[in-house]
């Protein structure tokens, strides 16, 4: 068994979360959109002194296994790529029909997109 020992400012905490319905619901409502070929991305300024992340597909477009995989990447992009993340920022990304199907590298090309400022 590999054990990584990473510091605390590399682990995904719970603090990194959005975890309850409002906060989704907040976000979809009130947040900038930006659409992609695999993703649909919203975020929102917050109150905390750290960035948070939101992630969702749909049981419709992959097994469980195949979703959790998205999650683990889309987290990965999130902790070790956090330029593009602003601090006190809210993320909600949403994975549409292909998006289980990305490898990493494709995954953080998209969401590098996705997070630059309209034109």
């Amino acid at each position: 068994m590999l054990l990584l020992n990473l510091s605390n400012r590399q682990k995904f905490t719970v603090h990194m979360r959005i975890k309850r319905g409002w906060e989704f619901l907040r976000l979809k409502n009130y947040g900038v959109k930006r659409v992609t070929r695999s993703l649909v991305v919203y975020w929102l300024k917050n109150e905390y002194l750290t960035a948070r992340l939101g992630i969702s597909l749909s049981k419709k477009y992959a097994d469980a296994h195949e979703r959790n995989l998205f999650k683990r990447r889309v987290r990965e992009c999130f902790r070790q790529r956090l330029a593009p993340f602003e601090s006190q920022h809210d993320y909600f990304i949403i994975g549409r029909s292909r998006a289980h199907l990305l490898d990493l590298a494709a995954l953080t090309k998209e969401l590098t997109y996705a997070l630059q400022p309209p034109q």
